[in-house]
């Protein structure tokens, strides 16, 4: 996962959930959790369609964070490149369509609407 998903990932993880150890393999550990939903506390943060393409990023940036001499092929780089991009478009809505499920658990008014109801 890149940065920036990372760390909403944490402060999801840390809001919602009372045990979050950075030990080895946490990060794909995160990953994992933040796509199931703990029933009565949070919807998945994640959906499960977005889980192979952060995970691809994840592992990308474990390769290129450990190697220490590597040789980058274009076409992958490409590749990765037009997933960031989609993932970029995607994250926004994703982070609005988990603030509204919470809220809506909740039952709780967000900016703009009245009371939510499910």
């Amino acid at each position: 996962m890149n940065n920036i998903v990372e760390q909403a990932g944490l402060r999801v993880a840390r809001a919602f959930e009372n045990h979050l150890e950075k030990d080895g393999g946490w990060d794909e550990g995160l990953l994992r959790r933040l796509t199931l939903e703990i029933p009565g506390i949070r919807p998945p943060f994640f959906s499960a369609a977005l889980r192979p393409a952060l995970d691809e990023l994840r592992r990308f940036r474990h390769l290129v964070h450990h190697a220490y001499d590597l040789g980058l092929r274009e076409d992958l780089i490409q590749k990765l490149a037009a997933t960031v991009q989609s993932l970029c478009r995607t994250m926004g809505e994703t982070c609005e369509n988990f603030v509204r499920q919470v809220a809506q658990a909740n039952r709780w008014r967000l900016p703009g609407e009245g009371i939510l109801t499910n």
